[in-house]
């Protein structure tokens, strides 16, 4: 799912960073097709986002092996 911060959540990144995403994450993954289900973004700016994803997959796939 691509999911926009809402401004609380924004907040809570801001303040606690990644330990904050990966928390969120793990109740997106418990709540997506309920709670977030609405929040999933289609369209050019998913279009957009996964290009981003397979380019720096493709740049780095050596370093991650």
């Amino acid at each position: 799912m691509l999911i926009q911060l809402n401004e609380s959540e924004l907040r809570e990144y801001e303040d606690s960073g990644r330990n904050y995403l990966n928390s969120f994450v793990l109740e997106i993954q418990q709540y997506a097709l309920s709670k977030f289900k609405e929040r999933n973004i289609k369209g050019d700016v998913e279009r957009l986002a996964n290009d981003a994803i397979i380019k720096f997959l493709q740049e780095n796939s050596s370093r991650m092996l």
